[in-house]
């Protein structure tokens, strides 16, 4: 089982790191891995609050809070069989 990110972790990523998405793949069966496109925010007032910017691909940016922070992981999950992907998705073909 894969260990996702922690907060103090996510605090700590820098600018051109990868991470990689727990249970979405590529089309070729290899996790989906973002790379961070920018500084971490913090606020004194609420310090468990952050945001780091991220970026996927050529046209997807996003970012990882605490609510999502759970779909982030720095270990490289195992791959799956391309056959067994569907958008993005890992399903078990019967």
């Amino acid at each position: 089982m894969v260990k996702s990110l922690t907060i103090a972790q996510a605090k700590s990523l820098k600018h051109g790191q990868t991470v990689r998405m727990i249970g979405w793949y590529d089309s070729d069966g290899s996790p989906s891995q973002c790379r961070v496109s920018g500084k971490d925010q913090t606020w004194k007032t609420r310090p468990d609050d952050f945001r780091v910017p991220i970026k996927r691909g050529l046209y997807e940016n996003g970012e990882i809070v605490p609510s999502n922070i759970g779909m982030f992981t720095l270990e490289y999950p195992k791959s799956v069989p391309k056959s067994e992907v569907h958008k993005g998705r890992h399903v078990k073909r019967k």
